[in-house]
């Protein structure tokens, strides 16, 4: 699901007119749900009601506020509804093999690890844009490529290595002054 679609989907679920969005999240989501609700156990029905379940959570989720929007919806709702098949296999069964639940967690673990890691890259990206062209090229070589100064000295055309240097510095110092004035990006980095 791309952004333009999650953006509409959430603008939607706000603005109470969720039931526009319902098909979109059918279409992405309910198969993948009812696979995986249908492989351990369950049958066509308990995973619509699952899935159901999950879209209400979510729904609820996006009226109040706890939902960002940087998260994918798809994996969002899949994971909130295997979650749910958990809870419900547990109660019926008292006995969920140790293996699923390690499963989910990793699954879920994933998913959210990955969400975390894009919005790290998105937001360091976009502090590189505001750093300009030459810095951002400047600090992807020594961060990303790990040249040598000699190297960059060639590379952007400096007069000298001390040049480099200097530049590096001045780089450094203005992108660490964006990093300290985006709360956002500072939350990341401390979770």
């Amino acid at each position: 699901m791309n952004k333009q679609v999650q953006d509409r989907i959430v603008e939607a679920i706000v603005s109470g007119k969720g039931n526009e969005v319902l098909s979109v999240l059918y279409k992405e989501t309910l198969s993948k749900v009812r696979q995986m609700v249908l492989k351990n156990n369950g049958n066509l029905e308990e995973a619509n009601d699952i899935f159901q379940d999950a879209v209400l959570v979510f729904f609820k989720q996006v009226r109040n506020g706890s939902f960002k929007a940087e998260y994918d919806i798809d994996a969002y709702i899949y994971t909130i509804a295997k979650n749910l098949w958990i809870k419900r296999a547990m109660k019926i069964t008292k006995n969920v093999p140790l293996e699923y639940l390690k499963e989910t967690q990793t699954i879920a673990e994933n998913a959210l690890e990955t969400v975390i890691t894009e919005e790290k890259a998105e937001a360091l990206e976009t502090l590189m844009n505001k750093v300009g062209e030459e810095c951002k090229k400047l600090l992807k070589l020594v961060a990303y490529e790990k040249r040598s100064m000699k190297e960059i000295c060639v590379e952007m055309n400096y007069s000298s290595e001390n040049v480099a240097k200097t530049y590096h510095y001045r780089c450094k110092k203005k992108f660490t002054k964006f990093i300290k004035t985006n709360s956002r990006l500072m939350e990341l980095y401390k979770a």
